[in-house]
């Protein structure tokens, strides 16, 4: 099995390193470089919960912590979806859908919370957030995988009649 910086902990070695050096430096010129690595460095770790106390912290961030606050904040969602910890993942993937910088992410995230709320009531609420799927544009393959993976999970909702509110469906016939 290859060695990867994460299997040796580079990661962690990385940001203790660069926390230190914020500290040592508060003022430094290059704070913003830093806190760019350093949240990225989170997000290669998996370090989700240190990484959005880190990012929500910040009184500013630049175009390149926010992208990798969707990505983090998403990331952390789908674990506590796997926890079965559904209120706090739609909480994440609510902080997720607060930065559009990558569609995919964006179109995920709506996915997911719509998973979420299926695993709670009201499901109609999961529904539109499947709808919210619709919205984005992704090139390609992903897009494909994506309507597939929606319209399955809306027709057995359907089938099943678990949403009886009119119109749940009619936007995403037409």
């Amino acid at each position: 099995m290859p060695n990867s910086i994460s299997t040796l902990g580079y990661f962690d070695e990385a940001i203790n390193a660069i926390s230190d050096y914020q500290r040592k430096y508060p003022n430094s010129q290059r704070t913003e470089n830093i806190d760019e690595i350093l949240t990225v460095a989170y997000l290669n770790a998996k370090n989700y919960d240190v990484a959005l106390r880190h990012i929500e912290s910040m009184k500013t961030r630049s175009a390149t912590i926010n992208k990798a606050y969707q990505q983090i904040a998403f990331y952390k969602g789908t674990e506590l979806f796997n926890d079965g910890k559904f209120p706090e993942a739609i909480a994440m993937f609510d902080k997720s859908l607060t930065q559009s910088h990558s569609n995919a992410f964006v179109i995920k995230a709506h996915y997911w919370k719509g998973r979420s709320f299926f695993h709670r009531l009201p499901i109609c609420r999961g529904i539109e957030q499947l709808r919210g799927c619709f919205s984005c544009r992704c090139p390609g393959r992903f897009n494909r995988i994506r309507r597939s993976k929606v319209w399955n999970w809306l027709r057995l909702f359907q089938r099943e009649r678990l949403c009886q509110s009119p119109g749940s469906f009619q936007v995403l016939y037409r």
